[in-house]
């Protein structure tokens, strides 16, 4: 029986390494154009309607690029490189009676994390306050601007990063498993943020997304997931602008207590669907004399993760879980590693002078 091949595994990690920092490399210079832009619009207009708008479809256009460039040059590192030819996650790794209550629980699971994630930072550090600056040439008076701050925030991020981060990141990794592509997209989505203030709060996000997609295959679903998300944190600034800090906040808090309780609730519900699934398959497996057979398989899946078909249909034996976090510290991946966390450390010092 063969086994999956380490130095493969190795170059996919070397090539979503190089896209990722040439993700970063893109926000960086681009985020320094738009606010170049921004200034000489200002000293040259001041402040008008028309040049607010031509700025704000400028950024729109440049974040479409910023995402779709890694998506580009990804395919065609993958077209000129090995790839497996299956995606072999199991058929109902997520059944249709679970994908709604996974999908809130998620909704949830995110926004709770958001502000667990942030109390636990602002605990050692103040490092701001609850609305963030926006590139507005004039804050968010007008209704357009709250238009554009929808699209640019809760729009474009859940429909770009969603096909990088799960259709063309999931793919690659999915024939090393669905628990491999599901934790790794998400671990580098975290990273590609470079925000210290968010880095739970985005790994969570990828987790969920990355579950939906793969456990559907339907990339809407991880979209909207997304989506709504964002939706919640551009309301929340919009309050914070329109209204004030303080009317946000009780907002926010509001909507903390809400998503706690559901997602409570929905975590306790996916539990017991689960162990009435378990106790089905065992009960089946008992009723059919194979039972034996069946220990035997969940140790094969504790040991490698999932065994599974090449693509002549014969079974493979993966990595295991030792291999798979080593071969993620491919070259590429520690240099994009080191590189967000210098980047991390920067804005940090920054924020506190």
């Amino acid at each position: 029986m063969k086994k999956q091949s380490m130095s493969r595994y190795q170059s996919l990690m070397n090539r979503i390494a190089i896209v990722m920092l040439l993700e970063c490399i893109l926000i960086y210079f681009c985020g320094r154009v738009l606010s170049f832009s921004r200034g000489l619009l200002i000293i040259a207009e001041g402040y008008n309607i028309l040049a607010d708008i031509i700025f704000l479809l400028l950024e729109c256009i440049v974040s479409v690029i910023i995402y779709m460039v890694p998506v580009w040059v990804f395919n065609y590192f993958q077209r000129n490189a090995f790839r497996e030819k299956n995606m072999p996650v199991q058929k109902e790794i997520l059944s249709k009676e679970r994908v709604l209550p996974v999908f809130v629980l998620g909704l949830c699971a995110i926004f709770v994390g958001f502000v667990v994630n942030n109390i636990a930072v602002n605990f050692f550090l103040d490092i701001g306050g609850f609305a963030e600056d926006y590139l507005f040439l004039s804050g968010m008076k007008y209704n357009y601007q709250i238009i554009f701050y929808i699209i640019s925030l809760a729009v474009i991020p859940a429909i770009f990063e969603e096909l990088l981060f799960r259709k063309v990141i999931c793919d690659a990794l999915a024939p090393y498993g669905a628990t491999t592509a599901i934790i790794v997209s998400s671990v580098v989505f975290s990273l590609m943020h470079t925000d210290f203030t968010r880095i739970a709060h985005t790994f969570i996000t990828g987790l969920f997304c990355g579950w939906l997609y793969i456990g559907t295959k339907n990339l809407k679903l991880s979209v909207f997931l997304h989506f709504l998300n964002n939706l919640f944190a551009a309301i929340e600034t919009i309050i914070a602008y329109r209204a004030s800090n303080t009317t946000a906040i009780t907002f926010l808090r509001l909507r903390f207590l809400i998503f706690l309780v559901v997602g409570i609730v929905m975590f306790v519900r996916l539990y017991k669907m689960r162990q009435r699934e378990v106790l089905g398959i065992v009960r089946k497996a008992r009723e059919n004399g194979e039972y034996e057979a069946f220990l035997e398989k969940k140790k094969k899946y504790i040991n490698y993760i999932e065994m599974l078909p090449d693509e002549n249909g014969e079974e493979v034996i993966s990595l295991s879980t030792k291999e798979r976090i080593r071969g993620f510290f491919s070259p590429a991946m520690i240099v994009f590693v080191v590189a967000v966390f210098i980047q991390m450390l920067y804005y940090i010092s920054f924020s506190l002078v």
